[in-house]
C-alpha cells in the first residue's frame, strides 16, 4: 500500500506544475444542513435513500476542499 501512495506522491509532485493553474476559482460554501435540504428537495430517491451522502461525509469533503484544495490554487 505504501508503494501505491508514495508512487501517486511522485506522480503529483512532478505532474502538477505542468499544469495550468485556474485563473479564478469559485467555491461555494454551503453549509451541509443546506446540502443536504437541497438534495432532500431535489427528491432523486439515489441520493435522498444513498448511504454516502451523510453529514459525516460531507463534513469531510467539505474540509478537504477548505485544507487542501483551495489552499494548492492560491
Amino acid at each position: 500500500m505504501a508503494d501505491v501512495k508514495d508512487g501517486y506522491y511522485f506522480v503529483r509532485r512532478n505532474t502538477l506544475k505542468e499544469f495550468l493553474r485556474p485563473h479564478l476559482v469559485v467555491y461555494l460554501d454551503i453549509p451541509v444542513p443546506v446540502v443536504q435540504e437541497r438534495i432532500k428537495k431535489r427528491g432523486h430517491d439515489f441520493e435522498v435513500n444513498g448511504k454516502a451522502l451523510t453529514p459525516s461525509f460531507l463534513t469531510s469533503i467539505e474540509n478537504a476542499y477548505k485544507k487542501n484544495c483551495l489552499p494548492a490554487l492560491e
